[in-house]
């Protein structure tokens, strides 16, 4: 038995002349690169800490992508950090107002039951869909058949 293990290190390299950006690059089976730009922060071991963050990558499929994040310790944006969160944006050309705010809540799963409610749902669909397009195809067949066999039945009159 051949048993495959993937280990995965992920490294963030700080800019030795601006201390507020890191690199992410070159890691083993990651085909990313990533600049992160700490535009602002606040570290005090209060539960309004945050670091804001914007990023710039390219990956196989896209070069150029970026997008901002903060860390905080709370699953909601605290109201006290908006501000300076307001100036640092500004600060970069950016309107933090614009920014939309993701719901970090994570609530609990749903039951068992309602999770395979949910995907027999998404199965009867998918199946409905292949049996549409496989009734398509049916009928193209059929007109393809009936077609080859009028071609036949001339080809024989003419003999």
């Amino acid at each position: 038995m051949v048993v495959f293990t993937h280990s995965i290190i992920q490294r963030w390299v700080q800019d030795p002349y601006k201390l507020g950006v890191l690199h992410n690059h070159d890691n083993e089976y990651l085909h990313y690169q990533e600049d992160w730009y700490i535009l602002s922060s606040k570290i005090e071991n209060k539960p309004d800490d945050y670091v804001f963050v914007y990023y710039r990558g390219k990956n196989d499929a896209w070069e150029g992508y970026g997008g901002s994040v903060v860390y905080t310790r709370s699953p909601v944006l605290p109201a006290s950090i908006v501000p300076e969160l307001e100036k640092a944006a500004e600060k970069v050309g950016m309107d933090f107002k614009k920014f939309k705010r993701t719901d970090n809540s994570c609530g609990p799963a749903p039951p068992l039951l309602v999770r395979l409610g949910n995907k027999m749902e998404e199965l009867e669909q998918s199946i409905g869909k292949e049996l549409e397009l496989l009734g398509k195809e049916a009928e193209m067949f059929g007109r393809t058949e009936t077609a080859f066999i009028s071609e036949i039945r001339r080809g024989t009159k003419g003999n």
